[in-house]
Formats: C-alpha cells, sequence, structure tokens
C-alpha cells in the first residue's frame, strides 16, 4: 500500500455532510485520510464537536496571508479499519459457518448490506 491517490469530490462547492453523495461518503470511508483546503472546510471539519473515522488534515492561509497553517485532528480513537486479509478471513468464516448450519438442515438466511 505504497500508492497514494488523490480524488476530488469532483465539485467546487462547500463541504456538507448531510448533502455529500454516496460515491463521496464511500470515498470517504475508504480514504487512510482526508485533506481539506482553506478556512471554510478548517471551520466545517475541526471547529465541531464531531469526531471522524479518518485522520483529517486542513491547509489554509494564517490571517496575515502570509503563512500558511497546518491543522491535524486525529480519526475518534475506536475508529476501526480492518485490513483486506481480516474482511476475506471474517467472510470465509461466515461462509464456512453458513455452510455447515445448512448441511445440518438449518434455514440459511443471509442479508448484506453496505453502510457507509
Amino acid at each position: 500500500d505504497t500508492q497514494l491517490f488523490i480524488i476530488s469530490d469532483g465539485t467546487q462547492e462547500r463541504l456538507n455532510f448531510l448533502l455529500t453523495s454516496t460515491t463521496f461518503a464511500r470515498m470517504f470511508k475508504e480514504a487512510d485520510m482526508v485533506i481539506s483546503k482553506g478556512e471554510e472546510q478548517w471551520r466545517r471539519l475541526f471547529a465541531t464537536p464531531f469526531q471522524f473515522t479518518r485522520d483529517i488534515f486542513n491547509v489554509r492561509l494564517a490571517p496575515d496571508r502570509q503563512e500558511v497553517i497546518v491543522s491535524y485532528k486525529p480519526k475518534h480513537p475506536e475508529a476501526v479499519k480492518f485490513s483486506e486479509q481480516d474482511l476475506n478471513e471474517k467472510a470465509q468464516k461466515l461462509i464456512r459457518e453458513m455452510a455447515a448450519a445448512k448441511n445440518r438442515g438449518d434455514k440459511v438466511i443471509f442479508y448484506s448490506a453496505i453502510i457507509g
């Protein structure tokens, strides 16, 4: 995982978590970190009691416009991110358990949903 991908939300609009697209929400969920730009984005991401599941950085000009300020807000301490290997192991375990239940004659119902 040494590649760096920079993904823009594709708009010039102000960040509004209530109106973000599903694609943007999924990108946010999959990102290792989020870098925001400007005072308005700093206010929306840093001047709030909300904590996020990703580390947040913000780059903005100081009020005198002579310096650059870089702020860092660490992800919530209880945020969990599973590796691809962890997810594969969990999936294989679930598949084995469901197959065993089916072999015992149990009724197996599986529901899958993406949350994020």
